[in-house]
């Protein structure tokens, strides 16, 4: 039996949001092979914060690289791509929590649908989010402004034309061919997107690839 693709997951961070413990808690609880997976952390500079991630990924005997360069997110992203050893790419934000089987879920979508280029899914508001970030939450939630794909939505997996990179997990071959732009922020994964598209790839959103993201 072959084993699982290798994952790399790439995580931009100015290296100051105290979200980036949990999130690196979440990817120690991973339901995926250690040894298939790594974690990048692109940070500006070297912070008590990134430190403590640093030790957290160690403790859990996740394959670790720390990047610093401060340097937009986007930028951030392509120098992720050009250090991972991954099949695929998977890119979330500081300040999410991975339900442990979101990178399986993931691979085996994008096993079942070799015509799509990647793969994202919903991001919920954390429960114990502070009452402004759960209304943001219900905005991001809204069928009327973003067809559902940020928190609740579809039932099966369909095509959609952005996923967000909270919650993104793409061929390597893609997201290399086309890299994030090098300034924009925010509104770089949303340009990605469209260039990927222009390019004929197609982005899949499949509902049970869950991260929860907690709103600031």
């Amino acid at each position: 039996m072959a084993p699982e693709p290798f994952v790399s997951i790439v995580v931009p961070t100015p290296g100051t949001v105290g979200y980036i413990r949990g999130m690196v808690e979440s990817v120690a609880r991973l339901d995926y092979p250690r040894d298939r997976f790594e974690l990048i952390l692109l940070g500006d500079a070297e912070t008590p914060l990134l430190q403590r991630a640093r030790e957290l990924a160690q403790e859990g005997g996740i394959a670790l690289q720390v990047i610093h360069d401060p340097v937009a997110a986007g930028e951030k992203r392509n120098r992720g791509v050009a250090a991972a050893q991954g099949e695929f790419i998977a890119f979330t934000d500081d300040d999410t929590i991975l339900r442990e089987d979101w990178l399986r879920a993931a691979v085996q979508h994008l096993a079942q649908n070799p015509d799509y280029a990647g793969v994202g899914g919903p991001n919920f508001t954390p429960r114990e989010g502070l009452p402004f970030a759960k209304a943001v939450g219900r905005i991001f939630g809204s069928k009327f402004l973003f067809r559902f794909r940020y928190t609740a939505g579809h039932d099966e997996p369909c095509e959609v034309d952005h996923n967000p990179t909270c919650n993104y997990v793409l061929r390597r071959e893609a997201v290399a061919g086309i890299g994030f732009h090098p300034t924009l922020w925010p509104g770089e994964d949303v340009e990605f997107d469209i260039r990927l598209q222009q390019v004929g790839h197609r982005i899949l959103y499949a509902p049970d690839g869950v991260v929860w993201h907690h709103r600031r």
